[in-house]
């Protein structure tokens, strides 16, 4: 019992900066479980929230309705949610979306997380801002209070450093 407490909370605890290897602008190019693709170039100017997990990873499934209700308040906008699944078999992710009636889009990464961006266990969730460099990342499920932070750094991140300075110099002190 001690030893699984200890495993989830390593699980949900952020690695300090330091170890953490960034997003160096990957090019995405996986396919898609609808049978599409999702490449970089489909992805350019936009604000990105990339999610991996897998259907066997008990805090992935946790995580998900949360974050698929990002994904569906800012569908049509300029931001894109990304859903990178890492389970090794296509099947196994088919019968796991229909059993728990999941919907959304899902590329298949099969195990992409390690190659690409050097991360060491699932979920994992990383926001890039329009030039495709990452803002943040987060790493294991930190249940609504993680949520709440993903919408902060989303609305920021579409705000931008730019209509932040400006908005501030229109607004009068009283």
């Amino acid at each position: 019992m001690l030893v699984v407490a200890i495993a989830m909370a390593l699980m949900t605890t952020p690695q300090p900066p330091a170890t953490v290897r960034r997003w160096r602008g990957v090019p995405l190019d996986l396919p898609q479980l609808d049978g599409g693709r999702v490449r970089t170039d489909t992805l350019a100017g936009r604000v990105v929230l990339l999610n991996l997990w897998a259907s066997w990873c008990a805090p992935c499934r946790a995580d998900l309705p949360a974050l698929d209700s990002i994904r569906r308040e800012y569908e049509g906008t300029e931001v894109a949610v990304l859903f990178v699944n890492e389970d090794r078999k296509q099947e196994a992710v088919r019968e796991f979306m229909h059993r728990e009636s999941l919907v959304f889009p899902t590329a298949l990464g099969g195990v992409y997380r390690h190659e690409r961006y050097g991360i060491r266990g699932l979920p994992a969730t990383i926001l890039l801002g329009r030039d495709g460099r990452e803002l943040r990342r987060w790493l294991g499920y930190g249940g609504a209070p993680q949520i709440a932070d993903i919408r902060e750094a989303i609305r920021r991140a579409r705000v931008g450093p730019h209509r932040i300075a400006h908005r501030n110099r229109n607004q009068s002190t009283v």
